[in-house]
């Protein structure tokens, strides 16, 4: 994808949230809930098409009130072996923009859904991460010895090639439906549970969706610490309806987790690290980047533009295993509270 249109992307996210964003101009005190975790989940081509919960938090509106966000993620794939009769390759990079908003039923109950939108195309990033790899002397792995901006998504097995993409695609993602409850909630800590459903609304054949629906559930704990630190747990399971992608390599079960350290040293800004991991929904393939689980490390901050308006910057890379797990992905997060929140 080209940088204008991740920047068109960018500036209709910003659009869409203009309503709330002039409702809590005037509003500049400190966010006094407990900060809201990364969405982050594994973007590779086939595995960013299943339903696995991305971390919500324990901050939730209240009754009457609504939170809305838009996430933007560009990702950079550059992967790809051979073991077998088995061979894949990734090229490319893939543009997620997703729509979120949530609305609390009562003191205990929200509600929420997410509306994404996908698209894989060249990658506008190659040559910064071949000049960014090179300055620090980390391995190209032949990055560097093919053409930037080209895409090509391919899986063969038996001779056979599973998929074949080489141009640009792209189209609505899966919704997700969800509701959380809140177990407990009290000054230094909280706890709810998450449940959601993916609705099959994206495309197979264009790598938009899995072409089934997922369930999953799993619970958030949150933990205030002193001096303005924070830190967050979270783990869970996923039910994988039987999809259209590679089908007959695909688990019916996954499991995820993740953990959070959180630093405010000031009242308008918050650092953090943040680890996701979870299972591969692939199995009975000797490719690492099918059958191994995926590690996800993110690093970045938050501008707490006011009391309701937050701003979130992250660049997330593959730890430790880096085939299961797409190159790099840099994500950038707008959310709103126009109501009071808690």
């Amino acid at each position: 994808m080209h940088a204008t249109t991740t920047t068109r992307y960018i500036l209709c996210a910003l659009l869409l949230l203009g309503p709330g964003m002039r409702l809590a101009a005037a509003d500049r005190a400190a966010d006094s809930g407990f900060p809201r975790p990364l969405p982050v989940a594994g973007q590779t081509p086939v595995t960013g098409i299943f339903g696995i919960p991305r971390a919500q938090g324990t901050d939730t509106p209240g009754a009457g009130q609504s939170h809305w966000g838009a996430t933007l993620d560009v990702t950079s794939h550059f992967q790809g072996s051979e073991a077998g009769d088995e061979s894949i390759f990734f090229d490319g990079e893939t543009t997620r923009l997703a729509l979120q908003a949530r609305y609390g039923i009562n003191d205990d109950w929200n509600l929420g859904v997410e509306v994404p939108w996908v698209h894989h195309g060249p990658g506008f990033l190659d040559q910064f991460i071949v000049e960014w790899h090179d300055l620090w002397g980390f391995p190209q792995h032949g990055r560097n010895q093919v053409p930037n901006g080209d895409i090509r998504y391919r899986y063969d097995r038996g001779g056979q090639a599973r998929f074949d993409i080489d141009a640009s695609t792209g189209g609505p993602g899966d919704v997700i439906l969800s509701a959380q409850r809140g177990l407990w909630r009290g000054p230094d800590s909280a706890a709810l549970m998450h449940t959601q459903l993916k609705l099959p609304t994206g495309e197979a054949d264009k790598l938009t969706g899995s072409g089934a629906p997922d369930a999953g559930a799993g619970i958030e704990l949150s933990r205030r610490w002193r001096r303005g630190w924070y830190s967050m747990f979270r783990a869970g399971a996923v039910y994988l309806g039987e999809g259209e992608v590679l089908p007959d390599l695909q688990r019916r079960w996954a499991a995820y987790g993740g953990l959070d350290l959180v630093w405010r040293p000031l009242r308008a800004l918050s650092l953090r690290v943040q680890y996701d991991a979870h299972t591969s929904p692939y199995e009975d393939s000797d490719l690492r980047e099918l059958h191994r689980w995926s590690g996800l490390i993110s690093t970045g901050g938050t501008w707490h533009v006011t009391r309701r308006i937050a701003l979130d910057l992250a660049v997330v890379e593959n730890v430790p295993n880096s085939r299961a797990v797409s190159d790099v992905t840099f994500q950038l997060r707008l959310r709103a509270k126009p109501g009071a929140g808690r």
